[in-house]
């Protein structure tokens, strides 16, 4: 597991509105003859179509499944935006 190789395969599917705030590794496990990580991915968007286009691009890619956990809105003197947390197998 490495965190370089992690983000070199994810940042082509990432929109451009669409900011990694946090990953998590809640297990590594062997399935067969590979192994896998479950990881909690949280990422940053003022826009909810963008995320869903993440999704989809991620489960479509045969590296990744993913699956949104969750949402939060945050609101700063400045901006809003949504945290969107996921489960992601890699």
């Amino acid at each position: 597991f490495g965190l370089t190789r992690l983000f070199a395969v994810l940042e082509p599917l990432l929109p451009g509105s669409v900011s990694v705030s946090r990953i998590s590794v809640q297990d590594i496990y062997k399935d067969g003859d590979k192994m896998n990580a479950d990881l909690e991915f949280s990422v940053l968007s003022r826009d909810y179509q963008s995320v869903v286009t993440m999704i989809d691009n991620m489960n479509n890619s045969g590296i990744f499944q993913a699956e949104l956990r969750g949402q939060d809105l945050q609101k700063t003197d400045r901006s809003t935006y949504t945290e969107y947390t996921l489960r992601l197998i890699w």
